[in-house]
């Protein structure tokens, strides 16, 4: 059992080192831009969903300079299989198959959850 617990935690720190994975970009008038990105993730205690991620937030300038990175993580729980949905909180986000508005719930969901096709 400890070595497993040893495995998940080098796994989780690698993937805490790495680069943060941009899933969603908002753009305002003014030309600034607020990113969510995954700054982690891991496999979930409970069965009932797919990945649990950290988000993280950064405010780029309209030069492009980051302007504020919020250093708290945000959990969010994914789950793929139908009824498929993003928990953040204590709330859960249903994903819809239908075209739908830019959302950072959906892409975060189809960042996970979707296979890409050629």
């Amino acid at each position: 059992m400890r070595a497993v617990f040893v495995w998940a935690s080098v796994v989780l720190a690698s993937e805490a080192a790495a680069e943060p994975r941009v899933f969603y970009t908002a753009h305002f008038p003014d030309h600034t831009s607020i990113e969510l990105s995954v700054m982690g993730y891991g496999v979930p205690q409970d069965g009932g969903y797919d990945f649990d991620v950290a988000i993280g937030l950064a405010e780029l300038g309209a030069d492009g300079a980051l302007q504020f990175f919020d250093r708290s993580s945000h959990h969010a729980r994914i789950r793929c299989a139908p009824p498929a949905y993003v928990r953040f909180g204590e709330h859960r986000f249903p994903m819809v198959t239908a075209a739908a508005p830019p959302d950072w719930k959906q892409d975060l969901w189809k960042a996970y959850c979707e296979v890409p096709s050629s």
